[in-house]
């Protein structure tokens, strides 16, 4: 019989030696979860890029339409004041799905933590 490790725990100790599998499987759903959320800012920031550079595109041609420089400044004008405000959309976006995001991860660590213990003890975000 091999001598016991002065550091070895009772799996009593660590519910989570009781059952790794479960573990290593909820361990992979919330790695699969962090790893969905960033696609999905990704994705907003993407799109919000690209409408950006159509917006971007679309003012050079307004610049080259005006026949006046007085124009050109009302062109110029709108455009900041638009990107502006666009900015500030976009940053009230990415912060409504990062706190959505933070809301869900803290739900599913509650239920991770109930699914290693198996004791229903844990208190979830709603």
């Amino acid at each position: 019989m091999a001598p016991k490790s002065a550091h070895a725990l009772p799996a009593g100790e660590l519910p989570i030696l009781a059952n790794p599998q479960k573990f290593f499987l909820t361990n992979a759903r919330l790695n699969a979860q962090a790893y969905r959320a960033g696609l999905q800012i990704q994705i907003e920031m993407l799109d919000f890029m690209r409408h950006r550079c159509e917006q971007d595109a679309k003012l050079v041609d307004d610049l080259f339409r005006t026949e006046e420089l007085t124009g050109a400044f009302d062109v110029l004008s709108e455009f900041m004041q638009n990107t502006a405000k666009e900015y500030a959309t976009e940053a009230s976006k990415l912060a409504t799905i990062s706190s959505n995001i933070g809301a869900d991860t803290a739900r599913r660590a509650g239920q991770s933590k109930d699914a290693w213990t198996g004791d229903g003890s844990a208190t979830t975000a709603n």
